[in-house]
């Protein structure tokens, strides 16, 4: 009888597995950063439309110089920091497409073994199902040599 199926390249293929959970961990994390980032950015933007909106309806009162030479600096600093969370928004989208790109080359890798691992498996059953049919075939000639050995023996009679 044929040994159980083993498939060689298993443990590359558990790794492939662990690597590409592992990636999809990366990526789930690299998204909630973007979103985290992309939430602050969003409110930096409101923070400084509000600035502007309450800047607009002070001067149509009118507004003091040193008020003015204040929100002057307010809204230097909101336009900095919503500056910098544009770009680190941006850095963090970068972040997500080269997560993105490694689960696909990890899914690739593992889809490759599965396919190896699914022709060996057929490989291996052709052989089981030939060397079953090989015993079925012996034992169906053996059969049959005997059958013809004891059509060819004659029988005895019994003592009268």
């Amino acid at each position: 009888m044929m040994n159980r199926f083993r498939f060689s390249l298993q443990r590359l293929l558990d790794v492939s597995g662990s690597l590409a959970r592992a990636r999809r961990a990366d990526l789930a994390a690299a998204m909630a950063r973007r979103e985290e980032t992309a939430a602050m950015a969003a409110e930096a933007r409101r923070n400084l439309e509000e600035a502007r909106t309450h800047l607009a309806a002070r001067r149509q009162e009118g507004i003091e110089p040193w008020e003015w030479a204040a929100f002057a600096a307010y809204l230097r600093r909101l336009e900095e920091n919503a500056a910098a969370l544009a770009a680190e928004l941006a850095e963090r989208d970068a972040e997500v497409e080269r997560c993105r790109q490694a689960l696909l080359e990890a899914r690739r890798g593992a889809k490759a073994l599965e396919a190896l691992r699914r022709r060996a498996w057929q490989r291996h059953r052709a052989a089981v199902a030939a060397e079953e049919r090989r015993l079925l075939d012996e034992a169906a000639a053996a059969r049959a040599v005997r059958g013809r050995a004891e059509a060819a023996v004659p029988l005895e009679q019994p003592p009268a």
